[in-house]
């Protein structure tokens, strides 16, 4: 947001340096004009660049969350899938200690 209004205030700012470099005669005045337009020029491809940058970003950042989220469901169904095998394993041992503990006992 900051950066769109940056850029918004540097691309009328280059317009009316342009407009002010056309109009003014040749001279040294015109060429240090001419190196302010350049060097706002390139503020501003730069702006461009970070903005953009920036709105890659934060699209990947949303795309691996909408991912993430659509793997929830899945994850949750192979948890549960493994708790039902961790329980029925818990039943197997607890079985066998059952005997054990009642072989001891003789």
């Amino acid at each position: 947001m900051i950066l769109n209004t940056e850029l918004t205030n540097i691309s009328a700012e280059v317009i009316t340096q342009a407009n002010e470099v056309n109009a003014m005669a040749e001279g040294a005045a015109k060429e240090e004009r001419s190196k302010y337009l350049k060097d706002l020029e390139k503020k501003k491809k730069k702006l461009t660049n970070d903005i953009e940058s920036a709105e890659n970003r934060i699209s990947k950042s949303k795309r691996d969350i909408r991912n993430a989220q659509d793997a929830i469901p899945g994850k949750q169904a192979s948890q549960k899938e493994v708790k039902i095998r961790i329980d029925a394993q818990q039943a197997v041992v607890n079985k066998f200690q059952l005997k054990h503990n009642a072989i001891k006992g003789y």
